[in-house]
């Protein structure tokens, strides 16, 4: 059995926890193109269909973006709502985090930005 796979499950869902990982620890990010299906299955020494059935599901959770003839890519974080913001802060403030701390983590992180 290839070095990825589990074998506890459907193939396809070690590749998406695969690539799931990657995006959420920042290793894949916005805007990267993800490797053909091809060859990620000659990288994991399963079959293509696999991969795409990993790659569509990863597409219904809006972690890609199939763009035809053109390739996959990752577009988890494209954009951030007003909503998404206000339910992290929300989060925080209620995990008892007082204000003037947030405040100062905040400037903190975008005292070097550019943006």
């Amino acid at each position: 059995m290839p070095k990825y796979l589990s074998g506890r499950r459907d193939v396809y869902m070690d590749v998406v926890e695969r690539f799931e990982r990657y995006i959420r620890l920042g290793i894949l990010v916005n805007g990267d193109k993800l490797p053909s299906v091809r060859a990620v299955a000659e990288d994991m020494g399963i079959n293509p269909n696999t991969v795409q059935k990993a790659y569509v599901y990863l597409e219904s959770k809006n972690l890609l973006r199939a763009v035809p003839k053109k390739g996959v890519y990752v577009i988890y974080g494209e954009e951030k709502s007003t909503n998404d913001v206000y339910e992290a802060v929300y989060t925080i403030r209620k995990s008892g985090v007082d204000k003037k701390v947030l405040l100062e983590v905040v400037e903190e992180v975008y005292k070097d930005a550019l943006y």
